[in-house]
Order: C-alpha cells, then structure tokens, then sequence
C-alpha cells in the first residue's frame, strides 16, 4: 500500500498534523468536494486507525500541493497529553453478538463531565475477552459514554458489569481543530512552543496517484 520510504499522502489541502486529534481536510475526488475526517493517535489502533508512531516510522509526508508538510516537524506527543489514564467501565451486563459491533454505556468513574478525551482500550480487557474497542474522541456527560466495542469471533461474548473495558486520556485544551470547508486559513496552535502559527491552503485540487 505504500512505498519503504517518503511515504507521500495527497489531499485537495491539508494541515499540520499534530500527535493527536482530529483533521478534517477538503478532498476533491472526481470535481466533487467533500470534507475527509481522520483521527491521529499516539499508537495505531487494530489496524484501522493511522498512529502517530506510524507517521514516525514511515517518514510520511502530507502533500497539500504548494508544498509539503514533514510529518517528523509536528512536536513530540508527550507535550500534548497527560500521563494518567482513567478507567472506563461497563455500566451493564452487555452480550456482544458474534461478527458484530456494538455500542456500550461506559462510567467514567473519576469524572462527570470531560470534553474531548482520548478513548483506547483496555488491553487487558481485549486480550482476556478477545474483544476490540475503538479508539475515538469522545465527550463524557454525567459520567458516561458510549464506547464502540467490536466481536470479531462467530460466537456471542458477555461483558460483565464493573469490567474494565476502556481507558481515557485528557487533551490539552485547544489542541483539536478542524479545516472550516469555506475558509482558506488553518490555525494551528503549538502549546508546547507557546505560539500559534497560521499557514494559507491554496485552492483545492485533485489528488494525485502515484
């Protein structure tokens, strides 16, 4: 899927990609425009979501057509998160259906209201339930959340209520932002220089192949 070395993602504009957080780019795909959101974590999460461990092994590069944005630039992810994890556990006795995903009521027991967490699973939990939760960025309200939580296996597993299934992680406040569809300037916030930069994004164009 991509080449040993310079890995090179093209979109119709781009921003800088922090260690965390959510992007939300303007791609032209066949004259049509449409908003492309992904999510950047600290590690790859199950193969589906791209980590920042994975942007630094690959040397990956972000093409925004007038130039290109060096991925190993971005400030190292430590400077943005905080190093306690809270746990988030089952509110009930849940059965996951085989081949399937489903949403599960979480409590978050040291919080009632959080905006904005880093959502991972509990490794633990997945590796004595054979059981895959979602990495996401969520809000906690009252002190639950609905987390993701996927059965692979063609037989129903149970999660019993008060297990330990997921951890969460603050975010520095101001560290997710998102590219508005009809402005053509990104503010990007760097706390740990204490700086805000601003980088212009041309006009859209159509994604290359290589």
């Amino acid at each position: 899927m991509f080449s040993e070395r310079n890995t090179i993602l093209r979109t119709a504009c781009g921003k800088l990609v922090g260690a965390i957080g959510r992007c939300t780019l303007r791609v032209d795909l066949n004259g049509v425009v449409q908003p492309f959101e992904f999510l950047v974590f600290q590690q790859c999460s199950h193969d589906l979501i791209l980590g920042w461990d994975f942007f630094k092994a690959t040397d990956a590069i972000i093409d925004c057509g007038s130039g290109k944005l060096q991925i190993g630039e971005a400030a190292s992810n430590d400077l943005y998160m905080t190093e306690v994890k809270y746990g988030l556990y089952s509110a009930n006795d849940v059965v996951a259906p085989e081949n399937c995903i489903r949403k599960v009521l979480a409590l978050a027991k040291h919080h009632q209201t959080l905006e904005k967490v880093i959502i991972t699973g509990a490794k633990d939990f997945e590796w004595d339930k054979e059981l895959k939760v979602s990495a996401s960025i969520a809000t906690i309200q009252s002190g639950k959340v609905d987390i993701w939580i996927t059965n692979s296996y063609c037989r129903p597993q149970i999660i019993p209520a008060g297990i330990c299934i997921a951890r969460l992680t603050e975010i520095e406040e101001g560290l997710i932002s998102s590219l508005n569809k009809n402005t053509d300037k990104v503010e990007v916030k760097h706390q740990a220089h204490l700086r805000t930069s601003r980088r212009r994004i041309g006009s859209p164009f159509r994604p290359r192949t290589r």
